[in-house]
């Protein structure tokens, strides 16, 4: 991993530490919560789709990366 994927997944880790800890996982609302009308969160969100269409540009790898803390987060 190279230190903008480090960079990434440090950013990412410390967004569903604070903003979606284990115990919200449970409740049905949170997507709309987090993510509905707060789009300010490029990156997390379709890391690999063009900007042109709204993504955040990147490549399956910064999929990976948000995929993988996001289910780091979980446990």
């Amino acid at each position: 991993m190279d230190e903008e994927h480090r960079l990434l997944a440090d950013s990412t880790r410390r967004f569903f530490a604070d903003e979606l800890p284990p115990q919200r996982w449970r409740n049905k609302v949170w997507w709309t919560e987090l993510f509905g009308p707060r789009q300010d969160r490029p990156g997390l969100l379709a890391a690999s789709v063009p900007e042109r269409w709204g993504g955040a540009g990147g490549t399956y790898d910064h999929d990976a990366v948000t995929l993988l803390e996001q289910a780091r987060g979980r446990q």
